[in-house]
């Protein structure tokens, strides 16, 4: 600034923002007026406070402007000074993050899915794989949603793509854990696609997948980054959740909704997981029903009442079919089990999924009836 005045800035900051403040009307505190720009977005007209106290909406950050000493013409403030500044996002620990995961994992709360929206790495990734395969040993079916870093400041597409693919990628296969490593471009700001992408999640049936092209773009932005097909189909192919543009079409679409599995794996796409991991929750939350309870043996061993038990068990697959969820279900009861000795009684469920269309491929030519 060329006035006597200056501002300083403290807080803690809730994201990464470029803002600038830049003086309208000169003078000093009570007196002066300016607006404020949160990542090139302008805010309205404020008068600077007889305090000089502002804290910036949405951004964690107060400034304080202090007036000097003007004497003669000067101005503690000058229209058109301009203050610029750039804060860094919050961070945790993987340890911290872990923590925090541990507590929503024992709180038994309902949920379907956990979203770690800061920038995470493989190290982490393989930690929650190993979280949520527990989980699924305590019978809580769960999958976790993760973000990719930010590309830097300086580095390329090409160079981002490279990285996240190959040695950023590591070697974690997991069935129970995406990672969105795509952004979208607005007002020449990255953003993550994370929150759409969980939106989208959420407000889809679980065989709905995230890039079915029929429910329409997932935004109107027409930039993304990486935005070139040869970057998509790099991430694509290590298993990452991007977005793209299809030719002929407005917006950006979720290119596939993977998950970290091992290619060739029944549950490479989160549709699959999220019917399963219901299946599962249904299934065995009706079978409880009949925990501790008897079940009458005849005299050659056999038992009347598994039949029933079997017909129990298949009406949530029953109702999953009738939903579209899946194309049918089945429970198994093996045969030749010994339950008087081993109080348990085995099972094991079938589930044919519905199948899914990745690619249309037509052979057009031109013919002519004449000619046979």
């Amino acid at each position: 600034g060329t006035g006597v005045g200056n501002i300083a800035v403290a807080g803690s900051p809730t994201n990464k923002n470029s803002i600038k403040i830049e003086i309208e009307q000169a003078g000093g505190l009570n007196e002066a007026t300016f607006r404020f720009y949160l990542n090139g977005n302008q805010s309205i007209l404020f008068t600077v406070p007889e305090d000089g106290v502002f804290a910036i909406p949405g951004t964690g950050v107060t400034a304080t402007f202090s007036a000097g000493s003007p004497s003669g013409a000067q101005k503690s403030f000058v229209a058109g000074d301009s203050f610029l500044f750039s804060t860094t996002a919050p961070s945790a620990t993987n340890q911290e993050i872990l923590d925090a995961v541990d507590t929503v994992l024992e709180a038994k709360l309902p949920y379907e899915f956990i979203v770690l929206p800061m920038a995470t790495d493989k190290s982490l990734w393989a930690s929650l794989a190993v979280k949520a395969e527990a989980a699924k040993e305590n019978y809580n079916y769960t999958f976790f949603v993760c973000q990719s870093r930010y590309p830097l400041a300086s580095e390329t597409a090409d160079a981002f793509a490279l990285a996240l693919s190959t040695t950023e990628r590591g070697s974690v296969i997991t069935t129970r854990v995406q990672v969105c490593s795509s952004f979208f471009i607005k007002n020449k700001t990255l953003k993550p696609i994370i929150g759409k992408y969980c939106g989208i999640l959420s407000s889809r049936k679980p065989q709905d997948a995230p890039d079915a092209v029929k429910f329409g773009n997932i935004m109107n932005e027409e930039s993304s980054f990486p935005s070139r097909d040869g970057h998509i189909a790099l991430l694509d192919s290590a298993g990452y959740v991007t977005v793209r543009e299809i030719r002929g079409l407005a917006g950006l679409y979720v290119t596939s909704g993977n998950l970290l599995s091992q290619e060739g794996s029944d549950f490479d796409v989160v549709e699959r997981i999220r019917v399963m991991n219901r299946a599962c929750t249904e299934v065995r939350k009706i079978q409880l029903q009949y925990l501790n309870d008897n079940l009458e043996v005849g005299a050659d061993g056999s038992i009347p009442g598994l039949k029933i038990f079997k017909l129990v068990s298949e009406r949530p697959l029953v109702e999953m079919t009738n939903n579209g969820e899946i194309s049918s279900g089945e429970v198994i009861i093996p045969e030749g089990q010994n339950i008087l000795s081993s109080k348990t009684i085995k099972t094991k469920v079938r589930i044919i999924p519905k199948g899914k269309v990745k690619f249309i491929e037509n052979e057009i030519s031109f013919y002519n009836p004449l000619l046979k």
